[in-house]
């Protein structure tokens, strides 16, 4: 999906949005008609008439809703990568498994037998008690190896030192397909789109409220090296 096309999506949304609120409203209007209703009226045809007619309303709601966020890429689209699809289950800490899922088009499965096996090479010490999992968490130094296998490069955009220079959102960042590393997590951007189960913009600084988009610092990126011929 091209920027034109992208934005045409979003301004659909943000109208079927506007609908929505003019339905909240109507229906809004519909429960508090039930509310003041005598309770023979509540209980007779006519508060039957008006029930149905707030739970139609509120049916529109949803879809409405649900038409909106699958217009509206915001920047972001959910993708867990295949993991459902592979037959994995409940929630874990696999966002190197799914990023580099998405970003490289391998199946899920694939991915995560490779890390796991990359993973018995690496040794224990006192500052690294465990070795990577691909369920809960990989080594930078252990996908980067594997990245590189599948010809693909690390691009830092953070200095010791040198203190936040690019941010999580799409106009610091490249277009194409890239794999974003920010604190604690590895995301993957598809021409400005972050493909992810969550919005990992979406973290609350200190001066901001849960849901805000914040200003998160990225350390680097990874990109398909160009081949040349």
């Amino acid at each position: 999906m091209n920027k034109q096309r992208r934005q045409q999506f979003n301004e659909l949304a943000e109208k079927i949005r506007a609908l929505k609120d003019e339905v909240e409203t109507l229906r809004d209007e519909e429960q508090d008609y039930y509310d003041n209703m005598p309770e023979s009226f509540q209980n007779g045809e006519k508060g039957d008439k008006t029930q149905e007619a707030i739970d139609a309303l509120d049916e529109a709601l949803d879809s409405l809703d649900s038409a909106a966020d699958s217009l509206d890429t915001g920047g972001y689209i959910y993708d867990d990568g295949g993991r459902a699809a592979a037959g994995f289950k409940g929630t874990t800490g696999d966002c190197v498994t799914r990023a580099i899922a998405i970003a490289t088009g391998k199946p899920y499965k694939e991915v995560y037998d490779a890390l796991n096996e990359l993973a018995k090479r690496e040794r224990t010490g006192k500052r690294k008690r465990k070795i990577s999992s691909s369920r809960t968490g990989v080594y930078r130094s252990t996908y980067g190896k594997y990245l590189q296998t599948l010809g693909w490069e690390w691009v830092p955009t953070m200095k010791i030192g040198q203190g936040c220079r690019v941010h999580l959102n799409a106009a610091e960042l490249p277009s194409g397909t890239i794999m974003v590393k920010v604190t604690h997590h590895l995301t993957t951007m598809i021409d400005g789109v972050i493909h992810d189960i969550y919005d990992p913009r979406r973290i609350a600084p200190n001066n901001a409220t849960e849901g805000e988009l914040s200003e998160r610092c990225v350390y680097g990126y990874y990109h398909k090296k160009e081949v040349k011929g």
